[in-house]
């Protein structure tokens, strides 16, 4: 049994592959070999009462060590890895973009482990990096460690960190949805921004609005508010903030089959494309609709008091819908509103008013920073074009901004950085994954602050890799994200200096091999196989 373990343990050491990922901020691996024990565990300093979070955090890695039955272990007379202690400042579990996920692991020559932290989310980032370093034996009978001694010391490059999922072009449910939170720490992301409404189809059903459910495909592909709590109280136990997105006022096509006096009156031109109907921005009536979501969303985090978001959207308005709304122009016209620019930004401005009378803070698609709207302090824009619109660099209407020619070396982020607001980065020549043709390469190669000065890259809280919904369901979700969604993940938690493809290469097969045997559907990056088991 010695000879045969031994043997298991030499043939699966590395070639000094760093096996993690993202990669750390700073790390010391050595070439020693130990084997995990049999009673294994991971014990706490501390004997204060611990969260359910952190109950499940450290569960979760639990099982993932003692996947393999070691029973044989104690028959094999070398040293032993025997347990990994967790000192932790702070043990509220209260998750928020400020949240510390900083933390120090070492594992020593003489076989003691350490984790530090702050936070128990820091102790969530720890506990996964411990577990990239352990690999199987050959035969499947022991859990080993290769790279003693250990010394990371590590936190992210940003705090927000996350995927835009789509349920409006294509229903996902619930189980769907929470497998793609499991995903998400085991890669170091942090945000589900759950775009959860659009055009062809609105599932959220609301209690004071009981025709919504016309705007959806089918009553039972709806989601109830009960659904959208379940679903952020899941992320939340895996370190995971849920962002929900309202997207108006255009994108809500679909709400002329349950609501449709909130809508603007452009049916007879614009019936061929239902992505160019947009609210009618002039009826009360409208906003009634409109903060009846927004309670609904905001009581999904109805504990927190502070840094709660709740997304908007803005993007994408037709101005030709409102044009052709004689109620419209006329209200326009009699209250000195001499442009659709203007229009959206009064209608930004009162939503915003209603999103802080809720104390949350709004998020805008990038289209909502050009119509010159006052927005509240602490307002993000999120960024999905890559460059900015016209030469002369001057706010220009939406109806314009995507016509004009992209000839200015500053780009989109760049201006509203400039401008003193928050962003996050989304470039759609990038980051956008239902494109398929984007390697994970170009994905790679997306430095957030590049040609930014250092006030404003501290301004670029982070950044978000999308999924939109169109050609993408339940059936292919998890290998239209993976393997490319690793090379954003690296992109926003590692180092700016990181940027080596060929050494990220080696290190994202491993990564596409651990996710496989742990269940998950990630596509092939390569020709080749997995020969090594991970845990």
């Amino acid at each position: 049994l010695l000879l045969i373990s031994v043997l298991s343990l030499k043939l699966i050491k590395g070639d000094n592959i760093v096996p993690l990922w993202p990669l750390p901020t700073e790390y010391s691996l050595g070439s020693k070999s130990i084997y995990l024990s049999k009673d294994f565990n991971f014990i706490l300093s501390t004997e204060q009462k611990k969260s359910d979070e952190l109950t499940f955090i450290i569960d979760k890695y639990t099982k993932i060590v003692n996947s393999v039955d070691n029973s044989d272990i104690i028959r094999i007379d070398i040293s032993l890895l025997e347990n990994c202690y967790i000192n932790i400042s702070d043990l509220s579990s209260n998750l928020s973009i400020e949240s510390d996920e900083s933390y120090d692991l070492s594992i020593t020559s003489a076989n003691v482990c350490n984790i530090n932290a702050q936070t128990i989310w820091g102790v969530n980032r720890a506990l996964e990096t411990f577990t990239q370093l352990l690999v199987k034996s050959l035969d499947e009978k022991f859990i080993v460690c290769n790279y003693i001694p250990v010394d990371i010391s590590d936190s992210p490059r940003f705090k927000h960190r996350g995927l835009l999922i789509d349920t409006s072009r294509h229903y996902l449910p619930i189980s769907t949805i929470k497998r793609v939170i499991d995903s998400l720490p085991d890669n170091k992301l942090n945000v589900l921004h759950w775009h959860i409404v659009d055009a062809q189809s609105f599932p959220l059903i609301l209690p004071n609005y009981p025709r919504i459910i016309n705007s959806a495909y089918s009553p039972s592909l709806t989601y109830l508010p009960n659904d959208l709590s379940d679903v952020y109280l899941y992320a939340k136990r895996r370190g995971v903030r849920v962002v929900f997105e309202f997207d108006i006022p255009g994108h809500t096509g679909c709400l002329w089959h349950s609501v449709p006096d909130v809508m603007a009156n452009c049916v007879q031109k614009y019936s061929y494309n239902i992505n160019d109907f947009a609210l009618d921005p002039t009826n009360e009536i409208t906003f009634d609709f409109v903060y009846e979501v927004l309670q609904v969303l905001r009581q999904i985090d109805e504990d927190s008091v502070s840094n709660v978001y709740i997304h908007v959207g803005g993007d994408e308005v037709v101005y030709g819908c409102w044009r052709e709304d004689d109620r419209i122009t006329s209200y326009m016209s009699t209250n000195n509103i001499s442009s659709y620019d203007s229009l959206l930004a009064s209608f930004v401005e009162r939503v915003d008013d209603m999103i802080v009378s809720l104390n949350a803070t709004p998020i805008h698609w990038e289209e909502v920073f050009y119509t010159g709207a006052s927005v509240p302090s602490g307002t993000i824009y999120q960024v999905w074009d890559s460059f900015q619109p016209n030469a002369e660099n001057k706010p220009i209407s939406q109806s314009t901004k995507k016509k004009s020619i992209k000839s200015s070396d500053e780009s989109i982020l760049q201006t509203i950085v400039s401008a003193n607001y928050q962003v996050i980065a989304s470039p759609s020549d990038y980051w956008y994954l239902n494109y398929l043709s984007t390697s994970w390469k170009t994905m790679y190669s997306y430095n957030p602050t590049d040609g930014l000065t250092d006030q404003q890259a501290d301004l670029v809280l982070g950044g978000e890799a999308a999924v939109w919904g169109e050609y993408v369901d339940e059936t292919n979700i998890m290998s239209t994200i993976y393997p490319r969604l690793f090379a954003v993940s690296e992109r926003l938690w590692s180092d700016s200096s990181v940027t080596s493809t060929d050494d990220a290469l080696n290190r994202l097969l491993i990564q596409r091999c651990r996710l496989l045997q742990r269940g998950f559907d990630v596509a092939p990056v390569q020709p080749g196989y997995c020969d090594t088991n991970y845990v």
